[in-house]
């Protein structure tokens, strides 16, 4: 459970783990393995506090982010056509390729030139054809890929950035009087909210405590090994 814990930060699985441990304790019948006992629940207790973050539906509000990027309006243009929509599919190579920082990085390196575009006073779409305002919905929906991510993979500082790029263009690029733009914005600033990586518990004074037991009174039939 602790090698599990450390290497791949899945509370879950080490609480399913420790409850198995206790199991077998508890059917060995013998009252010695209290203190082996007290400390698995402890620690059960503890992993169960940081386990509570529903990363698979945070995830998928994060995919519907995404996928309304595409209603929205850039400053002085109207929705992009749903039909412009003809990214080409990455390969399974390529996605192993792209590591989580490079998809934050990437959108934000081609946006550069048009926020700077914006903070000279020049309207976005005055400079703008179709096919680069595709380019910026793209790049949008990439800020919540690269969130989601890092989310599962417990990177807070991706989260944050990624969630920070996407609220800051939203600002720079799209008319924030309008309701579903507003909406998107109100959904990021919660989302900018959770914390995705918890401090993990250690829950090694269970196994010592095991060991300890072991080696002062080995069992006659190994139940507990």
């Amino acid at each position: 459970a602790n090698h599990r814990l450390r290497l791949e930060a899945d509370p879950a699985t080490a609480i399913k783990a420790l409850e198995g441990a206790d199991q077998r304790l508890r059917e060995t019948g013998d009252p010695g393995w209290i203190e082996v006992r007290r400390k698995l629940a402890g620690e059960i207790a503890a992993l169960r506090a940081v386990a509570g973050l529903d990363r698979a539906g945070l995830a998928a509000r994060m995919e519907a982010l995404g996928e309304q990027v595409q209603g929205l309006r850039i400053q002085g243009t109207g929705p992009l056509p749903a039909t412009r929509r003809t990214e080409p599919e990455a390969s399974p190579a390529d996605e192993a390729e792209r590591s989580l920082a490079s998809l934050a990085r990437d959108g934000w390196v081609g946006l550069k030139s048009l926020l700077v575009i914006r903070h000279h006073g020049k309207p976005v779409s005055a400079m703008l054809p179709p096919g680069e305002q595709f380019y910026i919905y793209q790049n949008l929906r990439l800020q919540f890929e690269a969130a989601s991510l890092a989310l599962l993979r417990r990177d807070q500082p991706l989260y944050d950035a990624s969630l920070g790029n996407a609220a800051r263009w939203i600002d720079e690029l799209f008319d924030t009087g309008e309701a579903a733009t507003a909406a998107a914005r109100e959904q990021i600033e919660a989302l900018r909210e959770v914390r995705v990586a918890e401090a993990l518990p250690d829950i090694s004074g269970s196994l010592a405590a095991l060991r300890a037991r072991l080696r002062a009174d080995p069992p006659a039939g190994g139940e507990a090994q």
